[in-house]
């Protein structure tokens, strides 16, 4: 999830950690934040379904209102300070 501000909003695509303990995956960000962080979150099948619901709508209107509903996800890393490439 892209955080900014306590504002949370999650993006597509699952990341699926190897039995090494690596993961990799890109994140798109189409907002103008000058500084915001990337959660990565641990989501049971509840919050999973929550998030797919929230992207679902977002693509409907066109509009993702940050992500409130937290059950059954937690984080467990974030990396802050980040910055857009121009």
């Amino acid at each position: 999830m892209v955080e900014n501000n306590g504002n949370r909003w999650p993006k597509e695509g699952e990341i699926h950690i190897s039995p090494m303990g690596l993961w990799n995956h890109t994140i798109f960000e189409d907002g103008n934040p000058s500084n915001f962080a990337i959660g990565l979150y641990v989501v049971g099948l509840e919050g999973h379904m929550k998030i797919e619901k929230w992207i679902e709508q977002g693509r409907k209107t066109g509009h993702y209102p940050p992500f409130e509903n937290m059950i059954d996800i937690r984080r467990v890393a974030r990396v802050d300070n980040l910055k857009l490439m121009n």
